[in-house]
């Protein structure tokens, strides 16, 4: 039986990449998946496939819209990945990876983008510049940035402030989005 599930999931594999070529995500960079991820997503629907033997339709117009089913779930799964990264990375202070000037640039790639150095400004009043920002954060945001800035876990930020891990990262995104916009203002 498994035998004959692979021979049909293969005769079948350009309708499944017909299938994943065809979603569409405003999450995603121009809406569509890349040619790469395109073929990475056909092969994770037909290994998704490949585990599930409880197809139990009797024409092709079953197979295939099992099929199309398949790559939808498949497709969100992506989509949501996609967008936690994308959360991770617009939602960090840190020093972007490989000169990335995307949204998670730093408030010190902005200086300099802006053509001005840290040197240029005192410590002291560089200090108190971010103290003022974090103020300005809302309140239910702000324990959980400082927190999260202090190298505290999403766990444990979660345990202490008695929300769920993904409030956490919503909250800490967020609030450094508020953070960030009051540094671009003020500096």
């Amino acid at each position: 039986m498994r035998d004959a599930w692979k021979r049909l999931l293969a005769s079948e594999w350009s309708a499944i990449r017909f299938f994943v070529a065809r979603q569409r995500s405003d999450a995603l960079p121009g809406g569509r998946l890349s040619e790469e991820d395109r073929d990475e997503l056909t092969q994770a629907v037909v290994e998704r496939l490949l585990e599930k033997l409880h197809f139990r339709g009797d024409s092709i117009g079953e197979l295939r819209a099992f099929l199309r089913t398949a790559a939808e779930f498949t497709f969100k799964d992506h989509v949501r990945r996609y967008v936690a990264e994308d959360q991770h990375r617009a939602g960090s202070l840190d020093e972007p990876a490989d000169g990335d000037r995307g949204p998670g640039t730093t408030w010190r790639a902005e200086l300099d983008a802006a053509g001005r150095t840290i040197d240029a400004l005192e410590q002291g009043e560089l200090r108190r510049i971010y103290q003022e920002g974090l103020a300005a954060v809302d309140e239910d945001k702000r324990e959980v940035v400082e927190l999260m800035l202090a190298g505290w876990s999403a766990a444990e930020v979660a345990e202490r402030v008695g929300i769920s891990v993904d409030n956490v990262y919503q909250r800490n995104r967020r609030g450094l989005l508020q953070l960030r916009g009051f540094l671009k203002d003020q500096l």
